[in-house]
């Protein structure tokens, strides 16, 4: 933090948030709580990643407050959601916020136009996961709405560290493990052999993998969480929960599974969108035009 402000008095600092510590006492997502807007302390999110088991919330708080706050500040905000988080906070209610929407990588997407469909079966559902065993990444929810499931279970795809350990607690369904995925190949061919991509996390910035489903065309079904409102609209590019829960989530589930003209038309659109809204050449043209910005006006002071 210290090294943040000592930048900020020689230089334009434009920072992007991908999760809200910077405007917290050190948790990455409040969720439902609102000590950030007062006093932080006394914390329910101890031994969740970022924090440890120590707590040390207020202090982190009245640092940023002291080193942070002040600053002449330019931050990007890859979501409404999160932009609208950083303008009510006690830190970063004095800064500029700029709402600029990640991109789906062009290697990706390049990959996507030159893969076959996978010939298959039935239905196949991706799940993609930075790591199946953090809490934060949804995989509880995953189990509870497959859980929800009665009829003839379509084949799952699962991608990410510790999908092994994930596949061995969907017993009963027909899984094909694949582990961490680091590489845009491979990756699209997971996405065109899916029919359905099901991502459940609790609480999301505008996470890039549900970019990526989109640009596949995938039916995207995910639970309403943070930035994700803002790239799928419920039945038109994607199917949304109506809460976040499992018993949620396997009712939207229900409704891609059962109705396939659904599915293709909601994919369809959802590519489109990704490829108009969301491709890397507007990214970078939006960045380009705020780097001007902040660069004049910081040269006419």
């Amino acid at each position: 933090m210290e090294s943040l402000a000592y930048v900020a008095q020689l230089k334009p600092l434009v920072w992007t948030f991908h999760a809200l510590w910077g405007v917290t006492g050190g948790c990455d997502h409040p969720r439902e709580c609102h000590r950030y807007l007062d006093a932080c302390g006394e914390c329910p999110q101890l031994g969740r990643w970022p924090l440890g088991s120590h707590d040390d919330t207020a202090a982190q708080l009245d640092l940023k407050l002291d080193h942070l706050a002040p600053l002449p500040l330019h931050v990007i905000a890859p979501s409404r959601w999160l932009a609208e988080f950083v303008r009510s906070s006690r830190v970063g209610r004095n800064w500029q916020v700029h709402h600029i929407p990640n991109a789906v990588d062009a290697a990706f997407v390049a990959r996507l136009e030159y893969t076959a469909p996978a010939d298959r079966k039935g239905i196949t559902i991706l799940i993609v996961n930075r790591n199946f065993r953090d809490e934060q990444k949804g995989f509880p929810i995953v189990q509870s709405a497959l859980a929800e499931w009665a009829g003839q279970r379509p084949h799952l795809l699962l991608a990410g560290e510790n999908s092994d350990w994930a596949q061995e607690r969907l017993s009963g369904w027909s899984c094909e493990s694949f582990g961490y995925v680091s590489n845009a190949g491979p990756l699209a061919k997971l996405h065109r052999a899916a029919d359905i991509f099901l991502f459940a996390s609790p609480a999301e910035n505008f996470p890039c993998v549900v970019l990526e489903a989109m640009a596949a065309g995938n039916c995207v079904v995910a639970t309403p969480t943070g930035g994700v409102n803002e790239q799928l609209e419920d039945g038109v590019t994607g199917l949304l929960a109506s809460e976040i829960s499992g018993p949620a989530l396997a009712e939207a589930l229900h409704r891609a599974l059962a109705d396939e003209s659904l599915r293709k038309r909601v994919g369809e659109a959802a590519r489109l969108r990704a490829a108009r809204e969301f491709g890397e050449t507007v990214f970078f043209e939006r960045h380009r035009q705020l780097y001007s910005r902040v660069l004049e006006a910081w040269h006419a002071r």
